[in-house]
């Protein structure tokens, strides 16, 4: 069975590019099977196990936006994993103002420790959603 990790078959990707034209997509066989995940009420924005990037300027209200987004999952009894940049007071003021206290949000504070670390704490947490917020702090981005 075909699945979003299996590499591109050889037959439609001969050259070994890593790509494959829409057409062979289409045609070849596989699961269409995507668990979405509700975003301020639409499915099909966010999905469990995509990567999905939001991206605005400083201060335009992402982590806002995303703790809304936060909540219906938890109510949903997702188990949730946000990196953070903020300091922990931000995090008690804001958990309590929008209703965020719930067992399965799993907050990580930015210790210093290499990107390959928070990927195997991660694996180990196996969350449903993951959280960068922000990638420069903890992927090291600049």
């Amino acid at each position: 069975m075909d699945d979003d990790t299996t590499p591109i078959p050889n037959s439609q990707d001969p050259d070994n590019s890593g790509f494959i034209s829409i057409v062979a997509l289409v045609n070849s066989e596989g699961t269409d099977d995507i668990e979405w995940v509700p975003v301020l009420g639409i499915d099909g924005l966010a999905s469990r196990g995509l990567f999905t990037l939001l991206s605005a300027r400083p201060k335009a209200g992402k982590t806002t936006f995303l703790s809304h987004c936060v909540k219906v999952w938890l109510n949903m009894d997702l188990k949730v994993a946000w990196l953070t940049e903020e300091p922990r007071a931000v995090w008690r003021k804001r958990s309590t103002e929008l209703g965020l206290i719930h067992t399965n949000l799993m907050l990580g504070f930015q210790d210093g420790v290499e990107p390959e670390i928070w990927c195997t704490r991660l694996e180990a947490l196996a969350p449903d959603v993951i959280i960068v917020d922000t990638s420069r702090t903890f992927l090291g981005v600049h």
